[in-house]
């Protein structure tokens, strides 16, 4: 009677996972995690010293849209930040990257060059393509 040989069973492990992810996984978590360190900062700055924040970002008069784009900007950030430490950069964290960069790129060159905000605004924008031009060159 011939021997049958069974194949070994077929494990995922957490390491396998990892070793089939780009090779520059170290750059992939670097992104999310300096985009969401600035994010935060820049986020909380109107939330915590407004005065210091419009002396250099000029006047404003609705201090509470201000404060709410902080708020949205720093949770942004923190979610960058969480799925860089963790190692979970996603398809969406790629995309909530990539987006919300892209949306500060192009309402702060908008408006920026219009006059309608402070032009230290469109020195960020520039900040912001750098962002967004790092992310792309990041996918493969």
């Amino acid at each position: 009677m011939p021997v049958m040989l069974e194949s070994p069973p077929v494990h995922t492990s957490r390491i396998q996972v990892q070793e089939r992810r780009p090779s520059s996984v170290r750059g992939w978590r670097l992104l999310p995690l300096g985009q969401g360190f600035y994010y935060v900062l820049t986020g909380v700055w109107p939330l915590l010293g407004l005065r210091s924040f419009q002396r250099v970002t000029g006047p404003k008069t609705d201090v509470w849209l201000v404060q709410t784009v902080g708020m949205l900007v720093l949770i942004i950030g923190a979610t960058l930040m969480s799925a860089a430490v963790r190692g979970r950069v996603s398809e969406p964290i790629r995309r909530l990257g990539v987006g919300s960069a892209l949306g500060l790129l192009l309402m702060e060159l908008l408006y920026g060059f219009n006059g309608t905000i402070s032009s230290i605004y469109v020195a960020d924008a520039a900040l912001q393509a750098i962002i967004v031009v790092w992310w792309f060159s990041r996918i493969e």
